[in-house]
Parts: C-alpha cells; sequence; structure tokens
C-alpha cells in the first residue's frame, strides 16, 4: 500500500480499527483472516452485500 509512496505511511481512522477489532471478536477471527479484511477493504475489494427486510 505505500509502495513508491513519498512522506508520511497511511494511518488507518480509528473506527475502521474499531470495527476491524469488532469483527475480530464477534467472528473469532485469526490474526491473518483480520490482516486480510483490511488490506481487501483498502484495494476495494470487498464486496457489499445488502440486507433486505422480510416482509
Amino acid at each position: 500500500m505505500d509502495k513508491d509512496k513519498v512522506g508520511e505511511p497511511f494511518h488507518y481512522p480509528n473506527k475502521f480499527l474499531l470495527l476491524l477489532g469488532y469483527t475480530k471478536a464477534f467472528f473469532h477471527l485469526p490474526y491473518r483472516q483480520t490482516k486480510g479484511i483490511a488490506q481487501g477493504h483498502t484495494k476495494g475489494t470487498i464486496i457489499y452485500i445488502r440486507f433486505y427486510k422480510n416482509k
């Protein structure tokens, strides 16, 4: 992500880090899967899932 970048490295927002922590705790994910979620999100490869209400 910081490859060929000049200046200060990228910083994740605090709310994003909290979301990752809650996701890791709720789904009992190991560190590497949580890291994969973060990397996928920064690349834009995370698929948005719609939630439909049952009528």
